[in-house]
């Protein structure tokens, strides 16, 4: 599977540069300025949330600080969306499909081969019952 950076790019860029931000925690959008806007300006939005989804104050921290968490998010949350888009449209779930489908004839294989197992199992104890009865049988026939 080979990643679309093109494609991948502008959607980080268009997610970085556009009037609705989304935060990485509750991909709600946050009003406000674009990051790239807030940071080149040095103005940050009063509420913030970092990587971990958790409210920053603008004071809290450095401002600089907090726009890189916020550019760090949204390139994340960006990255590990397209390869999930990616593996959704691509072949990947027939294969997944057919791997299961292998696994549950794999599987029903193995329950038929121990079926066997169990009844050659029997069969031998059967067997060695069978002699011991004869050997008996035989023994007592001599002292007999």
């Amino acid at each position: 599977m080979a990643l679309n950076k093109t494609l991948l790019y502008q959607e980080i860029y268009s997610d970085l540069a556009s009037d609705q931000v989304k935060d990485a925690a509750s991909h709600e959008p946050t009003a406000g300025n674009a990051i790239i806007d807030q940071l080149s300006r040095g103005i940050l939005a009063p509420v913030m949330y970092d990587s971990d989804g958790n409210p920053l104050v603008a004071n809290q921290s450095a401002g600089s600080k907090l726009g890189i968490d916020q550019l760090i998010s949204s390139v994340v949350d960006r990255t590990i969306q397209h390869i999930l888009t990616n593996l959704q449209t691509s072949e990947a779930e027939d294969q997944i499909l057919a791997l299961k489908d292998q696994v549950t004839a794999l599987s029903n294989s193995v329950l038929a081969l121990n079926s066997k197992v169990i009844e050659l199992h029997t069969k031998l104890v059967t067997s060695h019952t069978q002699s011991a009865l004869d050997a008996s049988n035989i023994l007592t026939m001599i002292t007999a």
